[in-house]
């Protein structure tokens, strides 16, 4: 059983129109973390009362920032002719569409599982993360707040 695009088929080793993929062509990760520089043995309000000092020291903000180009679009059987990519691809007409029919009943599939030259949008996801590490010189509770 292989991983095709979107589901599970059983693909016969006789079969070699998919690609041996599903990753993106491209993928950047990126992260940061940033311990803001608030109370004892900080650069700002280090003289802070013990009680001022354990809730607003030793907060740090990380980020983690993702850019994947798209997957491989998988397509059903159907009957189909040449590569449906176009040179520009909108929301709208992602791919040629004209390029593709309707199989008619009980005909065996004779197009690929996917096209190389055709992929989904691109997408981003940017995951900013608030997050209390320290208490007291003694406890460490980790209070984390994170957003999509």
């Amino acid at each position: 059983m292989v991983r095709v695009g979107c589901a599970h088929y059983v693909v016969p080793a006789v079969l070699s129109t998919w690609i041996p993929s599903n990753n993106p062509h491209y993928r950047v990760s990126a992260i940061g973390v940033y311990e803001l520089p608030f109370g004892r043995d900080r650069r700002y309000l280090a003289n802070l009362p013990a009680v001022v000092n354990a809730a607003l020291s030793g907060w740090s903000v990380s980020s983690l920032l993702l850019l994947n180009t798209g997957d491989y679009l998988c397509f059903a059987a159907m009957v189909a002719g040449d590569d449906p990519a176009v040179s520009n691809p909108t929301m709208a007409r992602w791919f040629n569409t004209a390029k593709f029919a309707v199989l008619p009943p009980y005909t065996p599939r004779t197009n690929p599982w996917q096209y190389a030259s055709l992929t989904g949008p691109a997408s981003w996801n940017w995951t900013p993360h608030f997050e209390k590490v320290r208490l007291t010189e003694c406890f460490n509770l980790e209070f984390r707040v994170e957003a999509l």
